[in-house]
């Protein structure tokens, strides 16, 4: 017998911060010596983790040939054989797509219950909830029982969705994992009841936090060869406080709470609980600095008492650093880089963090070594190159996608992934040119017929736009399909693309780890795509993105054998040599209590399911862990994204007992703060480079006479105004911004789409209005959104808002027609300016003709209509027209056109009309705007007169086109400006 008999159950622990892993290992050993060898193998363990059972496995090899003790996971009990109640286990996918179903129609019935996009959230967290009920043998036929006296009537729509959870309660049929885990459990304890085994069974580093583990755990416990070893237990916590670690106490944020209710499940006290091995290991005097220091809120007192009598405050903090980091990225790199020293030193280093986005940015910092750590919480398929490529195939299901997703889509490296000879790449570039040159595409996959029709573009590229359109137009077929049918046209199309014209299957798609997870996640969707029914392209969508950002690739290849990033659970049984607690913030270590759709805190307590406590004790119960190790380096930020943080509340128990100790723990909290700050000085000495480039200066080229240009539109009266840098860019280096993929300004395409609605119903009511013009303007409307390349969500808005606006715009156009005779629409005209060779051009959005011999100019607006001041100083384009026609600028007015005045009139978001009258406080306006005008373009015709970036902008936070050639943003529009002389 490897364990002497005893009559009460046998659990024995680790003290906190030593190897968990090893010392049950060596543990083992020891109590094996001197029984047969054959006896390791009939040992039966049960480990928390499959990364804990292979580190146990691998320590038992590196003691030499030898018997192995069967080593096997929690959950592997559900694969227990002599469970014949059920057939199989319903995979993940399956239950949640057949919940989804469910849900749907519960959204169809009631719209106040959600949107249907979030029906498969809705599923997913309806059957994380099963899985708690399964795990804590908790009947949802008891949620139909509860006080809800003081609930909302939230609640009685909650019971709704209940009633799904009902439906698959112990479906013994199909089970899902949990609750096969939980028979399996139940089958397996009852018939060690019937048979105890005679050999040895452990339960090794768990907390027993769930409540079907924590029933194996009791079970092993009883067994007459039955031990559980439990990690991190506090065999310095004083009797009195174990007694108040109870929930209605609100001891369940204290990381012993988990042990004191497993042992009263048990009847058993703490001080029952025996240690693993005889000899104490760790630092002693760090684990009572930490026991004192997390003791439950109300025994705090006991620091005074107590603090003063702590052992050896120099040793317990003699390898301890506290950085307090100025930010999250300082976080990292300083991270990164007592990572990268473990290594020079030849040591073991980790870094143990909740927060993901810390632990991506070290991953990140490290690289700049070539140093790539393992990740123990691996990466989300959707971030892998596999998932990134799916997800961009799946935005185009049922779809049209813009110019901008599809060149996108063919610059990524799987897309005909054998393309070493580049023709791919010169083939995309190719048809990258020619959607530009048509300007922003709605939907450029049914452009591409026109483009391979065309006779003089050679046969390859062809050949490689027929083998795109043969890909893409399946998957954008759009109305509901069977979840299966559409799931198998998402894999053909990524398999096709990623194979090449002429190619059947891509060789290397698959041949990386994320692609056999994405091989996988695509086979268990094809499978189980039954239960998901019928679904339209959004809904199919929406399950793919939710679905891949649950399935997790881990990458092992080229990770450095020294170095790890772990998640809080598998840091609790490995020791390295140095461990690097991050992320001690609060809402991150511990993090803020997730918000549950379905049941709150007291209705949680009612059914007995698990309280949010719950995880703030078990992160406390991993800080105790991660803080008691030997070398350990304790990091937080001082501020985020968001702005200021709150330090740990373990954090802040430790340096205020420290600080309250005496002088003692006031000099030994700085030095552990002396040695963090000594690694952020190091941080930025690292980022401080040896030599520094000094910022562009704000540029003012000065281009000889010759080459200034010698034609101008009005609307560039404006930028030589706010921006001369751009007019010499454009007239003199000849440099044009290349049209976008994507138009990212709707505004321009929608005033372009409304002044010809406009030209047009002018020109249709040359005569005179009609009956009904606003029925007019609406069908004229139609007829020009009918032809133009713009989305239905487009034409939808842009129709409603002018339908919105007709009534009033029709009663305006009466009253401005009441002395007209003739109107004239996009009339062109231009003029030399006096005493130079400048030529400047015009066009007239409209030109009325009163009776009175006089004219009136008028400027569509679909954005804002411009202040008074604003035209003054800016916005010169209507009064220099004016002046224009005056001076018989427009051939088709005829000469001697006096304007009477000029208008704006709005036509986008609300109707209104803007007067601009000659008359001002300087005498007349036309003729002084005109003045100005011609005395501005003379000014540029000087050698002297520089032009300068930026040199008056009217809005600090509009962009221009040629702010990134003038290194907008190394300078600032406060920045004197550097003249260039290039005469």
């Amino acid at each position: 017998m490897m364990f002497e008999p005893t009559a009460e159950p046998r659990v024995l622990a680790t003290a906190p911060g030593t190897d968990f892993a090893l010392q049950l290992v060596r543990g083992l050993l020891e109590r094996l010596s001197g029984h047969p060898p054959e006896m390791r193998a009939s040992i039966e363990i049960f480990v928390n983790t499959r990364r804990n059972q292979k580190r146990i496995r691998d320590l038992f090899l590196e003691q030499g040939p030898g018997f192995l003790p069967r080593l096997q996971l929690v959950t592997d009990i559900a694969d227990d054989p002599h469970l014949q109640e059920s057939a199989g286990t319903t995979s993940w996918l399956r239950r949640r797509l057949e919940m989804a179903r469910a849900v749907t129609a519960l959204l169809q019935r009631d719209e106040r219950f959600g949107a249907r996009a979030s029906a498969f959230d809705l599923a997913c967290s309806l059957a994380d909830l099963l899985d708690e009920m399964h795990g804590e043998n908790v009947d949802p036929a008891l949620l139909r029982n509860l006080d809800v006296t003081d609930q909302s009537g939230h609640w009685s729509r909650s019971l709704d969705f209940i009633g799904i959870i009902e439906s698959y309660w112990r479906t013994i049929q199909n089970p899902d994992q949990e609750a096969r885990q939980r028979l399996a459990i139940e089958s397996l304890t009852e018939r060690w009841t019937s048979r105890p085994p005679a050999h040895p069974v452990m339960v090794v580093g768990s907390t027993g936090s769930r409540g079907a583990t924590q029933h194996l755990m009791c079970e092993v416990a009883r067994l007459p060869q039955g031990a559980v070893i439990l990690p991190c237990f506090d065999f310095d916590l004083p009797a009195s406080v174990w007694d108040r670690l109870s929930a209605e106490a609100g001891g369940e944020e204290h990381p012993q709470y988990r042990f004191k209710a497993f042992l009263d499940r048990l009847s058993m006290t703490p001080s029952a609980v025996r240690p693993w091995r005889k000899t104490s290991f760790g630092n002693q005097p760090r684990r009572k600095l930490l026991s004192l220091a997390l003791r439950p809120a109300p025994v705090t007192d006991q620091w005074m008492s107590e603090g003063p009598r702590l052992p050896d405050l120099t040793r317990a903090t003699m390898h301890m650093s506290l950085l307090e980091a100025p930010d999250s990225r300082i976080e990292a790199l300083a991270i990164a880089l007592a990572l990268r020293q473990a290594v020079a030193h030849g040591q073991t280093a980790a870094l143990v963090t909740p927060d993901a986005r810390l632990a991506r940015r070290v991953k990140a910092a490290l690289m700049q070594w070539s140093l790539v750590p393992f990740d123990s919480r691996g990466e989300a398929l959707t971030q892998t190159p596999h998932g990134v490529v799916s997800r961009q195939i799946a935005a185009m299901i049922g779809d049209k996608p813009d110019s901008l997703a599809l060149c996108a889509l063919l610059k990524h490296p799987l897309i005909h992934a054998r393309r070493s000879d580049g023709i791919h790449d010169r083939l995309t570039a190719r048809l990258e040119w020619h959607l530009r040159k048509r300007g922003p595409i709605s939907d450029p996959l049914a452009h591409l017929p026109t483009i391979a029709d065309d006779a003089n573009i050679a046969k390859n590229y062809r050949r490689w736009l027929v083998w795109l359109i043969d890909c893409l137009t399946p998957l954008t077929e759009q109305g509901t399909a069977s979840f299966k049918e559409i799931a198998t046209r998402h894999l053909q199309a990524m398999t096709s693309l990623a194979a090449g014209p002429g190619q059947q299957r891509s060789q290397i798609l698959w041949d990386s780890e994320s692609g056999r997870k994405a091989l996988e996640f695509f086979d268990g969707l094809c499978r189980d795509a039954d239960a998901g029914g019928v679904v339209s392209p959004v809904d199919y969508r929406a399950i793919f993105e939710s679905a891949a950002a649950r399935s997790v690739v881990f990458e092992t290849r080229d990770c450095h054998p020294g170095i790890a990033i772990w998640n809080t659970l598998d840091a609790r049984m490995q020791s390295p040599d140095l461990l690097i607690a991050g992320g001690l913030n609060d809402g991150t270590w511990p993090a803020s209590p997730g918000h549950d759709s379905w049941l709150n805190r007291d209705l949680r307590t009612q059914v007995g399911l698990l309280l949010p406590e719950r995880r703030t004790g078990l992160s406390a119960h991993d800080f105790m862990q991660s803080a008691s190790i030997e070398t350990v380096i304790l990091t937080r930020s001082l501020r985020d994204e968001s702005g200021p943080t709150v330090p740990s509340r373990w954090l802040s128990r430790l340096t205020g007992l420290l600080e309250g100790i005496g002088r003692d723990g006031v000099q030994a909290l700085r030095d552990v703060r002396g040695r963090g700050e000594a690694l952020v000085r190091m941080t930025r000495q690292l980022e401080s480079p040896e030599r520094r480039i000094g910022a562009a200066q704000r540029p003012a080229p000065a281009p000889p006479c010759a080459i200034r240009p010698k034609g101008l539109t009005v609307t560039e009266i404006r930028t030589l105004i706010t921006d001369p840098y751009a007019v010499y860019a454009r007239r003199i280096l000849k440099l044009y911004p290349a049209r976008p993929l994507r138009d990212i300004s709707a505004a321009i395409m929608r005033g372009t789409l409304l002044h010809a609605v406009m030209q047009t119903y002018s020109d249709r009511t040359r005569d005179g209005l009609p009956g009904d013009p606003a029925r007019l303007l609406l069908d004229l409307t139609d007829e020009a959104f009918a032809v133009a390349d713009i989305g239905d969500r487009y034409r939808r808005l842009w129709r409603a808002d002018l339908e919105s606006i007709a009534a009033r715009f029709v009663a305006g156009e009466t009253v401005r027609r009441a002395n007209t005779l003739s109107i004239s629409t996009e009339i062109e005209g231009s003029i030399t300016i006096p005493g130079t060779e400048v030529k400047l051009v015009a066009k007239a959005d409209r030109v009325d003709q009163l009776s009175d011999g006089s004219t009136v100019l008028y400027d569509y607006k679909t954005g804002a209509l411009p202040h008074p001041t604003t035209i003054s100083l800016y916005e010169k384009q209507l009064p220099v027209m004016a002046a224009m026609i005056e001076r018989g600028a427009f051939a088709d007015l005829g000469e001697n056109r006096r304007v009477s005045h000029a208008a704006y009139i709005k036509i986008g978001g609300h109707y209104d009309d803007q007067i601009v009258t000659r008359s001002s406080q300087e005498g007349d306006f036309f003729d002084a705007t005109w003045g100005s005008v011609c005395q501005l373009v003379e000014r540029y015709l000087d050698p002297a007169t520089p032009y300068v970036a930026r040199r008056a902008a009217s809005r600090l936070t509009h962009g221009g086109d040629y702010d990134h050639l003038a290194r907008y943003g190394e300078w600032d529009d406060t920045s004197p400006h550097h003249r260039l002389d290039l005469a």
